[in-house]
């Protein structure tokens, strides 16, 4: 079981008690500095996953509108990008940081555990994109729950309401 690293915490600039990605203001803290190290402005995702201590986002090429990269968030930093399959459907998929309430996000992964009645529950990791399979494709997170007897996810939209829970 990983956990921030104290130069995680010093870049980031956290000052709460944040032990994994997805406490606090570590999401929202690092989004932003994706969005500051990846070209565009604002910067286009496809998507962004965090697990414990480190997280990976798609991005979409502000020249190239269907090239996308990879980049990773491991140790205070961001990575070099790693070309990804082109998708024509990149601009549909793709959405700024500013589309997600991160500190509302948070809160709901916090709660996700209990919220899923998941015996000895834990987050396991968080997926944010765009819900391609729902019309208007809302921005939505999804936060997955692993148990010992059980797990689960919840999927929560932009502004923190609860959509689905399986």
């Amino acid at each position: 079981d990983e956990r921030l690293s104290d130069n995680d915490r010093e870049v980031l600039g956290l000052t709460g008690n944040e032990q994994y990605m997805w406490e606090g203001e570590a999401m929202a803290k690092v989004a932003a500095a994706f969005d500051a190290a990846i070209p565009g402005t604002p910067t286009k995702f496809t998507e962004m996953n965090f697990y414990t201590d480190y997280s990976f986002t798609t991005a979409q090429n502000p020249q190239l509108p269907d090239h996308l990269d990879r980049y990773g968030w491991r140790v205070g930093e961001v990575s070099a990008p790693e070309a990804q399959s082109n998708d024509d459907e990149a601009t549909a998929k793709a959405f700024g940081i500013d589309e997600m309430d991160w500190a509302l996000l948070a809160q709901i992964v916090a709660e996700a555990p209990r919220e899923l009645d998941v015996e000895q529950g834990s987050v396991s990791y968080v997926f944010v994109s765009r819900d391609t399979f729902t019309e208007g494709a809302p921005l939505v997170a999804r936060i997955y729950v692993d148990g010992p007897r059980s797990s689960g996810y919840i999927v929560v939209d932009g502004q923190g309401n609860i959509l689905a829970k399986y």
